[in-house]
């Protein structure tokens, strides 16, 4: 694989992680038409969280997606799948 065994490599992988998994909550949010406080408050975190969340402003933790989620009527899966 391109920049394998290069420093920073594992890096540019876990930010092209975390970008994609941002853009699918976003656009789960999105094709449902709700706000990020509509998914926050069905989610049961605020909706500063969600904003947050989708800026790259913090890293989820598993209890988080799980949250998430629901918050967006999916099976946490399915916000999992496109990232390797």
């Amino acid at each position: 694989m391109p920049g394998e065994g290069q420093p920073g490599a594992e890096r540019l992988d876990e930010a092209e992680t975390l970008a994609r998994f941002r853009a699918t909550i976003k656009a789960r949010r999105e094709a449902l038409g709700w706000s990020q406080g509509q998914v926050g408050y069905r989610a049961g975190i605020a909706a500063a969280e969600v904003s947050r969340l989708e800026r790259g402003k913090r890293e989820p933790r598993l209890w988080m997606i799980v949250r998430l989620a629901r918050g967006l009527d999916v099976d946490p899966g399915e916000l999992l799948k496109d990232l390797r």
